[in-house]
């Protein structure tokens, strides 16, 4: 069975890498700088002194960090292009990072409208006013992440995305078929020797059987029947024992 090995990172200096990472010219107008997102989360994360507020500050920061994960990654997949199975294996590394953003983001906004209920509530601590902007800030850029899944997503449904995953799954039904016809001439090689072995165990049977009776029939012969070398058989004549007594 082949092992594949991982794909790495392509080989670029930091300061290229995080400059195409910062300037979002080149890629889609869906994805935008998270350093807004991230101070306005930092802000709100001084006055989160409840188990909501908490808890929706913590996950939010989670949704951030998928979301860049999935940002690099589709940056590399797009310094990959005209290599159909790097590419491929980037965004499809991307639209999991997105699902996982997604997930994190919708969990945010539920904690961010417990906290919005929560029976104690000390305004001096937690503003009602920034849970609400951060709450329309939230589902708006949650429409835009659906947006870019969707995007990255038929990016790696394409055509030389299908070739890819088709090259895929023709290795792995021909590493299954070879499996398969490996064991089965091993099954092959074991009934063989099976059957030879059963065959030796019946003919070394026979041979003990018949050594056996072949010993009960000299065992079982009379004494006063045997033939003196040079001489007729005693009884062959009308002599016995008995008449040169």
């Amino acid at each position: 069975m082949t092992t594949t090995q991982p794909l790495q990172p392509p080989q670029q200096g930091e300061q290229t890498l995080a400059a195409s990472l910062a300037s979002l010219t080149h890629l889609s107008t869906l994805w935008v700088p998270l350093e807004e997102t991230i101070g306005q989360w930092a802000t709100f994360a001084h006055e989160a002194l409840t188990v909501s507020t908490q808890q929706a500050v913590s996950i939010a920061f989670g949704g951030l960090a998928w979301e860049s994960k999935a940002l690099r990654h589709y940056t590399f997949a797009v310094y990959e292009r005209g290599r159909p199975r790097k590419e491929a294996h980037w965004l499809k590394h991307a639209v999991q990072d997105l699902d996982c953003a997604l997930d994190q983001w919708q969990q945010a906004v539920s904690w961010l409208e417990l906290a919005g209920n929560d029976d104690y509530q000390p305004p001096e601590q937690t503003s009602l006013e920034t849970m609400r902007h951060l709450l329309e800030q939230v589902t708006l850029h949650q429409e835009r992440r659906r947006a870019l899944h969707r995007q990255v997503l038929g990016e790696y449904a394409s055509p030389t995305g299908r070739t890819v995953r088709r090259e895929g799954e023709t290795m792995v039904t021909a590493e299954l078929l070879g499996m398969t016809i490996v064991w089965l001439l091993v099954a092959i090689v074991i009934s063989l020797l099976l059957w030879l072995l059963v065959l030796i165990w019946g003919q070394l049977i026979q041979a003990i059987k018949t050594w056996f009776g072949v010993s009960r029939e000299e065992l079982s012969q009379p004494q006063d029947h045997y033939q003196v070398p040079g001489y007729p058989p005693l009884q062959q004549d009308g002599y016995s024992r008995r008449d040169f007594q």
